[in-house]
């Protein structure tokens, strides 16, 4: 009975590959978290039927696959995901790496000290959680204004409490607030690096962008305002009070708001101002340190 189900299972699936014009991945991670579900006993293999169904009248109606499915791979971890949290993307992912390339030359030039990461808006708690997978002995504090993306982010860490603490001994906490403000004033001038893939669109990109986007993901995580660099003017502006001398601060951008955001960093006591580009060579990170 059980070959009649993966067989009707396996056609249902193919099914939906052709009606929906999914790519092979796509389909493949449907077909993963289908068995995924089974092999937890969320869902019944009878089920899967139905579950299939629903899945093809989510993603008819425009709904991004992250959400219909519930769960999204960054780097080395898996997150819950929903329309409470913007969908993690891959040129995300290279913002880890350059924290990480910072709290290493922190490591080797101070290497009794305490490093800490404070991340500005951390939504499904992506970066945070990676940073602290990835990297020994290291505190990272986030920050988040929605109270419901903090909902998400919490779940995630509690998913990953034990790796983070026991393999890497590093610790991670988020709270709910805007920008700097739930941070303890004990921190100031104690933080090593501060990363934040902030709401940068500007109200014009922000309404050309796809219809999936602009219905499905929290705008509130996508447009601070009309010209899309409020939220890192802000940032950029207070994030000196908090980071050590030569401490770095890490901005996601669009690209071509490159410029403006380097001159931002420079008018705020930021040196050695760079950008870093993505994995299509567009300008995607602009890095600073603080000077002495």
């Amino acid at each position: 009975m059980k070959h009649v189900h993966r067989d009707r299972m396996h056609d249902r699936s193919v099914e939906l590959l052709g009606e929906l014009g999914l790519t092979a991945t796509q389909h493949r991670w449907i077909k993963l978290e289908l068995e995924r579900r089974i092999r937890a006993h969320v869902l019944q293999e009878r089920d899967s039927g139905n579950w299939l169904d629903q899945v093809k009248s989510r993603l008819l109606a425009g709904e991004p696959l992250q959400y219909v499915l519930g769960n999204w791979d960054f780097r080395q971890i898996t997150l819950e995901v929903d329309s409470r949290v913007l969908i993690p993307r891959p040129e995300t992912e290279l913002i880890v790496d350059i924290a990480l390339e910072q709290l290493s030359k922190f490591r080797t030039h101070q290497p009794g000290e305490d490093l800490r990461v404070i991340e500005v808006g951390v939504g499904s708690g992506a970066v945070s959680l990676s940073i602290a997978k990835e990297f020994d002995g290291v505190d990272v504090i986030g920050t988040e204004i929605s109270a419901e993306a903090l909902e998400v982010a919490q779940s995630n860490l509690r998913s990953l409490h034990k790796t983070i603490l026991f393999e890497r001994e590093s610790t991670v906490s988020f709270h709910l607030g805007s920008f700097f403000d739930p941070v303890s004033e004990e921190l100031r001038g104690k933080v090593h690096v501060i990363v934040t893939n902030p709401p940068y669109l500007s109200e014009e990109l922000y309404l050309s962008a796809s219809r999936s986007v602009r219905e499905y993901e929290p705008s509130i995580a996508l447009t601070p305002g009309p010209t899309g660099l409020e939220a890192i003017e802000a940032i950029a502006t207070e994030a000196p009070r908090w980071l050590r001398v030569n401490g770095v601060l890490v901005t996601e951008i669009s690209p071509e708001q490159s410029s403006c955001v380097q001159e931002i960093f420079r008018d705020n006591e930021f040196g050695s101002v760079h950008v870093v580009e993505d994995l299509t060579n567009r300008a995607r990170f602009v890095v600073g340190a603080l000077k002495g």
